[in-house]
Parts: C-alpha cells; structure tokens; sequence
C-alpha cells in the first residue's frame, strides 16, 4: 500500500502489514480490507479469472488436463495481480486507486469494485457455503 503500513486483512483469515507478500490458491476470490490511522479505510475485490492458457492446455492436453487444471485452479489468475493501492487521506475528496507494478493507474478502488462486485461475492459465498459443509460431514 501507499502508504505503508496498512493492515490488510483477507477474507480468507491471513493478515499482515505492508508491505507484504502472501500466497494464495489462484481459484478462490477473496477480498482485501485495508486499515491504516489518517487514510480512508478501504476494501479491495480480488477476482479469480480463467487466462489465455486455459485455450493452449485445451488444444495441447484435451479436455482431461483442461478438467483437471479448472479443477484445481491452475488456469486461473488472480486480479489485480499484484494488489497494490493508494490510500487516501481521511477528510479528501480523493478515491483510493490500484496501481500496477510500475505503479501507474489502473482504476479507482470504487470502479475495480463495481466491475467485478457479483462474481466475486457469489464466488466468496460458495467457498463460505463449501468450507461449512465440509466442517460438518
């Protein structure tokens, strides 16, 4: 985050402060809340998209390898990828903004949201829904 030393806290339970780095499974959307004294505290949706090798793995692995890899999520990517932001100031009128690795705009946090709201929440949802069937059986 700019500026550093947020907390960030992921729907999937890890935490940590940035800057920092943090494996996560490529077919599980999650979302990103970041806190920090003096800054707007702010929420990032983090989409799991089926990529462009998905169409290679089927024209070189046929449809078995192309099952198994939508499967266990190695067709996918997450985004954005890296989840980098720009805080802003309590009391302005400025909107948080993602950033790419060179840190240019990408969007503001607002429309990165409203893009990808539905996918994300129904995929969040389905994974709440699956860890509590699996806590029960």
């Amino acid at each position: 985050s700019s500026p550093e030393g947020a907390k960030a806290v992921l729907s999937s339970g890890e935490s940590c402060t940035t800057p920092c780095e943090i494996s996560l499974k490529r077919r599980n959307d999650i979302s990103v809340s970041f806190d920090l004294a003096g800054y707007k505290s702010e929420t990032v949706l983090v989409q799991s998209r089926t990529g462009g090798a998905g169409v290679g793995n089927i024209l070189l692995g046929g449809v078995i390898g192309a099952g198994v890899d939508a499967s266990n999520g190695s067709m996918n990517s997450l985004y954005p990828r890296p989840l980098r932001i720009k805080l802003a100031a309590d009391g302005s009128s400025e909107e948080a903004i993602l950033l790419d690795k060179k840190d240019e705009t990408i969007s503001t946090v607002a429309a990165h949201n409203e893009k990808v709201r539905a996918d994300v929440e129904e995929g969040i949802a389905k994974q709440k829904a699956k860890a509590e069937k699996k806590a029960k059986d």
